[in-house]
């Protein structure tokens, strides 16, 4: 017999959150197989959000008579967080991304402002490419810090639910006090300049819970790469799995150790935003182009990357209507958008390492834009966690990818093998699936 430890919203310290994100499914379709009214559309963001939608609620009810000052990208749910920051009754103060190009969260903050609040707490962030940050500080009497809610989930109804994020509260005073100091650099609308020089590096370690947590906050000096080199260390040591989930991660460093790694017998899984159905344009000594062209190879070749590609608004399995219907004015590679940015490490073993946050592991997350990111050690629980929602999107996307391939005419797919010859390498020692195989059964 085996014990199976189902893993708390909040424990330890941590609050930790996971929307489903899967419009193109039969569970959706079941469950909502028309979206025509107000209330429909809600509760289908609803059930997509899984409770991601109270994280923001919930980290201001504790705030209640408390600070709240936060960094935000995209600010414009109107249906959990605006209220939520409506009603708070302390001081809020944000720094928020706008520039030229992007005025995304303007509305929302001219509704907080004519509610009453001072102009002045809100900063418009106009310096950096673009201000990255998804974090909230509360800040207890006498200006001292006492947690903070950050992840990957723009302020946003789709980044709430359509798209699959991740977000965080830690009931953590040393980390909080990291989050606000750079919270309050950024209430300057410093130049991309000022931060970069002003960067300290990765911060001194801080025990939260069962957990051991650094933060980096990026922009780093061009030529520098400490975030990202901290990651490619962790992937080198790899003892057993390496699992990469994220937008746009565009470092062919990062990537060239991932797969350099799995080709030498690690389980190696990747679920990005986007796979190239041809070779990209442009010079392929661009980080940015050969990055492209390494993962659509690595797809290709080995089909352990998946994105969203197969996701097509013509092209869907029976009873997947909603997919076509969608939220007025939406598009299908929105709603199935992979919006993570975590890799995680040994995450089945003893000794996982977790990197999560803002960052899209990027040349703009690394040296453009305001980001932070997480390193989190000495926590299997919280890093099974991240197996365990990384193996949910993955299988969701790599069925889909299936499916397209059988429409294409490729039978080997949705096949039954003729024997049990599949499963010999899941017992030959030494191979990534038997070492995935006892880790996941916890056998010694």
């Amino acid at each position: 017999m085996i014990q199976v430890t189902v893993p708390q919203v909040e424990e330890n310290g941590i609050t930790t959150r996971f929307n489903r994100a899967v419009v193109s499914s039969q569970a959706f379709s079941k469950q909502f197989p028309h979206l025509e009214t107000a209330s429909l559309l809600k509760a289908a963001q609803a059930w997509l959000a899984n409770g991601m939608e109270h994280a923001v609620p919930d980290f201001m009810d504790r705030a209640a008579g408390k600070d709240v000052e936060g960094a935000i990208y995209h600010l414009k749910d109107p249906n959990w967080i605006m209220p939520a920051l409506l009603n708070h009754g302390g001081l809020l103060s944000l720094v928020y991304n706008h520039t030229s190009k992007d005025k995304v969260s303007d509305d929302a903050i001219n509704q907080l402002i004519d509610s009453g609040r001072p102009e002045s707490a809100f900063v418009q962030r106009t310096h950096a490419n673009i201000m990255h940050n998804k974090f909230l500080v509360r800040v207890g009497g006498g200006d001292n810090p006492e947690a903070v809610l950050a992840g990957s989930a723009n302020f946003t109804s789709e980044g709430l639910s359509a798209q699959a994020n991740v977000l965080h509260i830690f009931e953590s005073p040393d980390l909080a006090k990291l989050y606000l100091a750079r919270k309050r650099e950024l209430d300057g609308n410093p130049t991309l300049s000022q931060t970069q020089k002003s960067q300290e590096g990765w911060s001194e370690k801080v025990t939260v819970g069962d957990a051991t947590i650094r933060v980096y906050f990026p922009p780093e000096p061009k030529g520098n790469r400490d975030s990202i080199d901290a990651i490619i260390d962790a992937v080198e040591n790899a003892q057993q799995s390496i699992l990469i989930c994220a937008y746009d991660p565009t470092d062919i460093d990062l990537l060239n150790a991932i797969f350099k790694r799995a080709d030498e017998g690690l389980m190696m899984r990747g679920l990005v935003n986007r796979v190239a159905s041809k070779e990209p344009g442009g010079d392929p000594s661009r980080a940015d182009v050969a990055a492209a062209i390494a993962i659509m190879n690595r797809s290709n070749e080995e089909h352990d990357v998946v994105g969203f590609g197969a996701f097509k608004a013509g092209d869907t399995p029976t009873d997947f209507a909603p997919e076509r219907v969608l939220w007025p004015g939406e598009d299908p590679k929105i709603m199935v958008r992979v919006h993570h940015k975590f890799v995680a490490i040994d995450a089945e073993g003893k000794n996982p390492v977790v990197f999560t946050g803002s960052a899209n592991f990027s040349g703009n997350s690394l040296n453009k834009n305001d980001e932070n990111l997480l390193e989190i050690t000495a926590c299997p629980r919280l890093a099974r966690m991240y197996f365990a929602e990384f193996l949910r999107l993955y299988e969701h996307y790599r069925a889909r990818a299936a499916f397209d391939k059988r429409q294409s005419g490729d039978q080997t797919v949705f096949t039954l093998a003729p024997n049990s010859d599949w499963a010999k390498k899941y017992f030959q020692k030494g191979t990534p699936e038997f070492r995935a195989r006892v880790a996941m059964a916890n056998a010694n």
